[in-house]
């Protein structure tokens, strides 16, 4: 299913101006997409938004030069994805410098699109919103940790933690951190036994709920560490998750009580 989205002038104006004051040096864009095949492939999980996501990265990368765009084909360069680790489509790789970089899995439209607009200046600032005592920490992490993150592109929650995916990539090279948006990807949310967003791996460890950014670069540093300490959070703020089947179902029993139906994945907005 491709979804209908654009940017009107005002939007386009306005993520313009974000790109020309924050933005300093280059940010490519990769997306590794995928033709859906007319079959069903038990060793594929479907793509349904590849082209969605391919749309999307054009439109952004117009706004500004400082923002390229590199196709891949899961397909044809099969080799080069496993090299990459990249085993579904669509990922969009943000690609700064000095191997800093973020990776999304999935369509990121909705409420997860403001978000991206901050991690690509993030990226090409090389600045973050985060504390200098933070900063400092996570420049002091001297071994790699992979940190997975699970969201939504309806949750606020999940937007907050790919903004901190953004700033955990920037400030130190040794973390490698994914984003993945799983209203589109129902079988994988059922693997990970995901019934609520937003969640963080890191490592082995699995937390549910969004962190405040203290108790995130703390977690993050004793787990680099090798401190098998927790941090508790005060409280655990979640949502539901919702596949993309369900966010349709609920829409159309919404229609037939002519209650207003909840937002759908089905374009672009700019909240808030």
């Amino acid at each position: 299913m491709t979804m209908e989205f654009a940017f009107n002038r005002e939007q386009q104006e306005a993520i313009g101006s974000i790109f020309d004051e924050k933005m300093n040096i280059p940010v490519s864009i990769e997306v590794w997409a995928q033709k859906d095949s007319v079959l069903v492939r038990p060793d594929r999980e479907p793509s349904p938004h590849s082209e969605d996501v391919i749309r999307l990265a054009r439109l952004v990368a117009s706004l500004h030069p400082a923002l390229t765009v590199t196709l891949y084909d899961l397909d044809r360069h099969a080799s080069r994805a496993a090299e990459a680790g990249i085993t579904r489509a669509p990922v969009t790789v943000l690609r700064g410098r000095n191997g800093r970089d973020v990776r999304i899995v999935g369509f990121w439209t909705g409420a997860l699109f403001p978000a991206v607009v901050d991690v690509i200046t993030y990226l090409s600032s090389e600045e973050t919103p985060f504390s200098d005592p933070n900063k400092v920490a996570l420049a002091k992490i001297g071994s790699d940790l992979h940190i997975e993150m699970y969201g939504a592109i309806y949750d606020q929650l999940s937007a907050q933690m790919m903004r901190y995916a953004g700033a955990l990539a920037v400030e130190s090279r040794h973390l490698r951190v994914q984003f993945t948006e799983l209203v589109e990807f129902p079988s994988l949310a059922l693997a990970r036994e995901i019934d609520s967003v937003p969640v963080t791996m890191l490592g082995q460890l699995r937390f549910n709920g969004v962190w405040d950014e203290d108790s995130l670069v703390r977690q993050i540093t004793m787990t680099a560490q090798g401190d098998p300490g927790i941090v508790t959070l005060p409280q655990q703020v979640t949502a539901p998750y919702y596949s993309e089947a369900d966010i349709e179902r609920m829409a159309a029993a919404n229609a037939e009580t002519e209650q207003v139906p909840p937002q759908t994945p089905s374009g672009l907005y700019l909240p808030g």
